[in-house]
Protein backbone atom coordinates (compact mmCIF):
# COMPACT_ATOMS: atom_id res chain seq x y z
CA UNK A 1 0.00 0.00 0.00
CA UNK A 2 2.77 2.05 1.02
CA UNK A 3 4.67 1.56 -2.20
CA UNK A 4 1.45 2.79 -4.33
CA UNK A 5 0.58 5.50 -2.27
CA UNK A 6 4.06 6.85 -2.67
CA UNK A 7 3.91 6.08 -6.61
CA UNK A 8 0.41 8.44 -7.18
CA UNK A 9 2.32 10.86 -4.62
CA UNK A 10 5.46 10.97 -6.95
CA UNK A 11 2.78 11.43 -10.27
CA UNK A 12 0.54 13.89 -9.06
CA UNK A 13 2.66 16.79 -7.44
CA UNK A 14 4.38 17.77 -10.70
CA UNK A 15 0.28 18.21 -11.85
CA UNK A 16 -0.63 20.13 -8.75
CA UNK A 17 2.52 22.10 -8.67
CA UNK A 18 2.67 22.54 -12.34
CA UNK A 19 6.25 24.30 -13.13
CA UNK A 20 5.89 27.25 -10.62
CA UNK A 21 8.20 25.85 -8.62
CA UNK A 22 10.95 24.72 -11.27
CA UNK A 23 10.27 27.82 -12.38
CA UNK A 24 10.67 29.62 -9.02
CA UNK A 25 14.18 27.35 -8.66
CA UNK A 26 15.68 28.50 -12.03
CA UNK A 27 14.28 32.20 -11.97
CA UNK A 28 15.78 32.53 -8.09
CA UNK A 29 19.58 31.31 -9.56
CA UNK A 30 19.44 34.56 -12.22
CA UNK A 31 17.62 37.09 -9.60
CA UNK A 32 18.94 35.82 -6.23
CA UNK A 33 19.11 37.52 -3.14
CA UNK A 34 20.73 40.71 -2.97
CA UNK A 35 23.34 41.66 0.22
CA UNK A 36 23.48 45.02 -1.06
CA UNK A 37 19.60 45.70 -1.36
CA UNK A 38 18.94 49.12 -0.76
CA UNK A 39 15.74 50.08 1.66
CA UNK A 40 15.25 49.32 5.53
CA UNK A 41 18.16 47.63 7.15
CA UNK A 42 20.01 46.34 9.86
CA UNK A 43 23.32 48.14 11.20
CA UNK A 44 25.61 44.89 12.69
CA UNK A 45 29.17 46.72 14.01
CA UNK A 46 31.04 46.28 17.00
CA UNK A 47 34.69 45.19 17.95
CA UNK A 48 36.30 41.63 18.07
CA UNK A 49 39.08 39.88 21.03
CA UNK A 50 42.64 39.49 18.93
CA UNK A 51 42.88 36.06 17.18
CA UNK A 52 39.23 35.67 16.73
CA UNK A 53 36.67 36.96 13.65
CA UNK A 54 32.63 37.72 13.72
CA UNK A 55 30.40 35.22 11.96
CA UNK A 56 26.79 36.48 10.50
CA UNK A 57 24.24 34.36 9.26
CA UNK A 58 21.07 35.58 8.21
CA UNK A 59 18.02 34.14 7.38
CA UNK A 60 15.62 34.92 4.59
CA UNK A 61 11.72 34.10 4.14
CA UNK A 62 10.10 34.18 0.97
CA UNK A 63 6.10 34.28 0.55
CA UNK A 64 5.99 34.87 -2.95
CA UNK A 65 8.40 31.28 -3.59
CA UNK A 66 6.69 28.30 -1.71
CA UNK A 67 6.56 24.80 -1.85
CA UNK A 68 3.99 22.06 -1.50
CA UNK A 69 3.42 21.22 1.80
CA UNK A 70 1.83 17.76 2.37
CA UNK A 71 0.49 15.89 5.46
CA UNK A 72 1.58 12.36 7.08
CA UNK A 73 -1.27 10.74 4.64
CA UNK A 74 0.07 12.38 1.55
CA UNK A 75 -2.71 14.78 1.20
CA UNK A 76 -1.60 18.52 -0.10
CA UNK A 77 -3.14 20.75 2.86
CA UNK A 78 -1.51 24.18 2.03
CA UNK A 79 2.38 25.95 0.62
CA UNK A 80 5.46 26.67 2.74
CA UNK A 81 7.12 29.46 2.37
CA UNK A 82 10.58 29.02 0.97
CA UNK A 83 13.73 30.24 3.46
CA UNK A 84 17.42 30.75 2.75
CA UNK A 85 20.47 30.83 4.68
CA UNK A 86 23.04 33.32 3.95
CA UNK A 87 26.70 33.57 5.21
CA UNK A 88 27.09 37.50 5.69
CA UNK A 89 29.84 39.53 4.10
CA UNK A 90 31.64 41.54 6.80
CA UNK A 91 33.34 44.83 6.11
CA UNK A 92 36.35 45.05 8.70
CA UNK A 93 38.08 48.29 9.62
CA UNK A 94 40.97 49.21 11.78
CA UNK A 95 41.73 48.01 15.19
CA UNK A 96 39.66 44.59 15.18
CA UNK A 97 36.60 46.77 14.19
CA UNK A 98 33.96 45.79 11.86
CA UNK A 99 30.56 46.84 10.36
CA UNK A 100 28.22 45.92 7.69
CA UNK A 101 24.51 45.91 6.13
CA UNK A 102 21.74 43.53 6.57
CA UNK A 103 19.13 44.45 4.01
CA UNK A 104 15.16 43.45 5.20
CA UNK A 105 14.30 43.36 1.76
CA UNK A 106 16.60 41.12 0.45
CA UNK A 107 14.75 41.67 -3.13
CA UNK A 108 15.54 38.64 -5.88
CA UNK A 109 12.82 36.93 -8.13
CA UNK A 110 11.57 35.61 -4.59
CA UNK A 111 11.50 38.81 -3.20
CA UNK A 112 12.78 37.71 0.37
CA UNK A 113 12.60 39.11 3.77
CA UNK A 114 14.99 39.07 6.57
CA UNK A 115 13.35 37.29 9.63
CA UNK A 116 16.14 36.72 12.02
CA UNK A 117 20.09 36.85 12.21
CA UNK A 118 23.41 35.04 14.03
CA UNK A 119 26.07 36.80 15.40
CA UNK A 120 28.81 35.02 16.98
CA UNK A 121 32.39 34.58 17.30
CA UNK A 122 35.24 32.13 16.47
CA UNK A 123 38.88 31.47 17.33
CA UNK A 124 41.38 32.16 14.25
CA UNK A 125 44.00 30.95 16.12
CA UNK A 126 44.82 29.72 20.06
CA UNK A 127 47.90 28.02 21.78
CA UNK A 128 46.43 24.79 22.72
CA UNK A 129 45.19 24.14 18.53
CA UNK A 130 46.83 21.77 16.72
CA UNK A 131 45.55 20.28 13.58
CA UNK A 132 42.74 18.35 14.79
CA UNK A 133 41.70 21.04 16.57
CA UNK A 134 37.92 22.46 15.55
CA UNK A 135 37.46 26.29 16.26
CA UNK A 136 33.64 26.56 16.74
CA UNK A 137 31.40 30.05 16.01
CA UNK A 138 29.78 29.93 19.67
CA UNK A 139 28.74 33.10 21.77
CA UNK A 140 25.99 33.79 19.63
CA UNK A 141 23.65 37.01 19.42
CA UNK A 142 20.22 35.61 18.06
CA UNK A 143 17.88 38.69 16.76
CA UNK A 144 14.48 38.14 15.20
CA UNK A 145 13.00 41.29 13.03
CA UNK A 146 9.61 42.52 14.44
CA UNK A 147 7.04 40.00 14.41
CA UNK A 148 8.91 37.28 11.63
CA UNK A 149 8.61 34.48 12.99
CA UNK A 150 6.81 35.31 16.54
CA UNK A 151 4.75 32.53 18.10
CA UNK A 152 3.27 32.35 21.70
CA UNK A 153 6.22 30.35 22.59
CA UNK A 154 8.69 33.11 21.93
CA UNK A 155 10.99 33.42 24.43
CA UNK A 156 13.10 36.69 23.38
CA UNK A 157 13.72 40.00 24.65
CA UNK A 158 11.50 42.85 23.01
CA UNK A 159 13.88 46.24 22.68
CA UNK A 160 13.50 48.56 20.18
CA UNK A 161 15.30 50.16 16.90
CA UNK A 162 19.07 49.69 19.11
CA UNK A 163 20.50 46.16 20.31
CA UNK A 164 23.96 46.64 22.62
CA UNK A 165 25.17 43.03 23.64
CA UNK A 166 28.72 43.04 25.38
CA UNK A 167 29.11 40.15 26.75
CA UNK A 168 32.37 38.69 29.06
CA UNK A 169 33.67 35.20 27.13
CA UNK A 170 36.23 32.55 28.45
CA UNK A 171 37.35 29.87 26.63
CA UNK A 172 36.10 26.63 26.82
CA UNK A 173 38.75 23.70 25.25
CA UNK A 174 37.57 19.88 25.15
CA UNK A 175 39.73 17.68 23.80
CA UNK A 176 38.54 14.33 22.40
CA UNK A 177 41.84 11.91 23.69
CA UNK A 178 43.14 10.70 20.28
CA UNK A 179 40.64 11.80 17.98
CA UNK A 180 40.29 15.83 17.97
CA UNK A 181 39.64 18.42 20.06
CA UNK A 182 37.40 21.91 19.66
CA UNK A 183 37.62 25.42 20.80
CA UNK A 184 34.35 27.68 21.75
CA UNK A 185 33.61 30.28 24.21
CA UNK A 186 31.60 30.22 26.65
CA UNK A 187 29.40 33.47 28.34
CA UNK A 188 27.28 34.09 31.71
CA UNK A 189 25.17 36.56 29.67
CA UNK A 190 21.94 35.91 31.03
CA UNK A 191 19.99 37.15 27.39
CA UNK A 192 21.47 35.80 24.03
CA UNK A 193 17.92 36.14 21.80
CA UNK A 194 16.44 39.51 21.35
CA UNK A 195 13.52 40.42 19.41
CA UNK A 196 14.53 43.89 17.33
CA UNK A 197 10.96 46.32 16.83
CA UNK A 198 11.89 48.36 14.23
CA UNK A 199 9.75 51.66 13.35
CA UNK A 200 9.14 52.18 9.66
CA UNK A 201 11.48 53.77 7.62
CA UNK A 202 14.78 53.74 10.03
CA UNK A 203 17.70 51.06 10.50
CA UNK A 204 17.97 49.49 12.80
CA UNK A 205 21.20 48.85 15.06
CA UNK A 206 23.25 45.84 16.67
CA UNK A 207 26.54 46.85 18.47
CA UNK A 208 27.94 42.92 18.99
CA UNK A 209 31.36 43.95 21.69
CA UNK A 210 32.26 40.76 23.50
CA UNK A 211 35.29 41.05 25.49
CA UNK A 212 37.22 37.53 25.96
CA UNK A 213 39.15 37.01 29.50
CA UNK A 214 41.82 35.15 27.92
CA UNK A 215 43.13 33.82 31.31
CA UNK A 216 40.04 32.20 32.00
CA UNK A 217 39.73 28.64 30.20
CA UNK A 218 37.42 25.42 31.00
CA UNK A 219 39.10 22.05 30.10
CA UNK A 220 37.31 19.16 29.54
CA UNK A 221 39.14 15.99 28.39
CA UNK A 222 37.18 12.42 27.39
CA UNK A 223 38.05 8.90 26.45
CA UNK A 224 36.91 5.82 26.24
CA UNK A 225 36.88 5.21 29.66
CA UNK A 226 37.09 8.45 31.48
CA UNK A 227 35.70 12.27 31.84
CA UNK A 228 36.99 15.42 33.34
CA UNK A 229 36.92 18.56 33.47
CA UNK A 230 39.32 21.55 34.92
CA UNK A 231 38.31 24.89 35.53
CA UNK A 232 40.00 28.12 35.94
CA UNK A 233 40.11 28.24 39.44
CA UNK A 234 41.65 24.94 39.42
CA UNK A 235 38.68 22.90 40.54
CA UNK A 236 38.87 18.73 38.69
CA UNK A 237 35.25 17.48 38.35
CA UNK A 238 34.86 13.75 37.54
CA UNK A 239 32.02 12.52 35.40
CA UNK A 240 31.02 9.27 34.61
CA UNK A 241 30.48 8.34 31.06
Amino acid sequence: MNTIKTILVSTLIPLLTGCNESLNKKLDEYFPLNQKNDGQAVIVSGAFPINTEPKIRARYTSEKCTALHLNSDFIPTGRDPWHTNEEWDIQYKDNNKFETRIPLNGGGWCDWKLTNMSIGLVYTQHPLANKQTKFLVSGILSVYINDMNKSRYSSEKDIENKIDYAPDFYTEYEEYIGEYSEIAFLSPAKYSKYRLWLHAGNDGYVNYNPKLDSSKIRKSFEDKENKWIEYPNGEIKHEQK
